[in-house]
């Protein structure tokens, strides 16, 4: 049995913003998790813009719709990288896997769940959900410009992956 997680794009793309990209209030210093400080850095170099240390909505929104047009989405690092790129989908999708939709924590639910039911007889492994998005990653985008183009870079994803249109974005798909 082969198990994938598939997130909502969007809020993916806002967890990602707020632990590994987003500038704190009113300055250039860096409001997020990157000891090795290459998130940001590597996010500009894909999309071809300006080297920073932390980017504001707007810049972050248009580095990945940059790294879309320019077709360098698949060079992203995998917090960035556009789900469908990197997971079985459509008619690629082998038989006998099951897509789990929603956080993290979910694919341990669904793998209890299955060993305690008899469908999966292997090992279970309690699995650490070390990057589920939490309280304090969760974010919105305010600006609607931003989010447009949120929903635009996530369009491929949303029509690819088994995954329900967030519900801001479907006035503009």
């Amino acid at each position: 049995v082969h198990i994938g997680l598939v997130r909502d794009p969007i809020a993916r793309y806002e967890s990602a913003f707020r632990s590994k990209v987003m500038c704190c209030a009113n300055s250039t210093a860096r409001c997020y998790q990157d000891k090795h400080d290459w998130l940001v850095p590597g996010l500009a170099r894909v999309a071809r813009l300006r080297t920073s240390t932390c980017m504001d909505e707007e810049t972050y929104a248009a580095a990945l719709q940059r790294a879309k047009r320019i077709g360098a989405a698949a060079r992203l690092d995998t917090h960035f990288i556009p789900q469908h790129l990197v997971c079985p989908h459509g008619p690629q999708i082998p038989p006998g896997t099951a897509a789990v939709v929603g956080p993290p924590d979910r694919l341990a639910v669904v793998l209890r769940s299955m060993h305690f039911s008899g469908a999966f007889a292997g090992r279970v492994i309690d699995l650490q959900v070390e990057h589920a998005t939490r309280p304090e990653f969760m974010y919105q985008f305010r600006r609607e410009g931003t989010f447009r183009a949120l929903c635009e870079v996530a369009r491929e994803e949303y029509e690819a992956l088994p995954v329900e249109v967030h519900p801001r974005c479907a006035r503009y798909l």
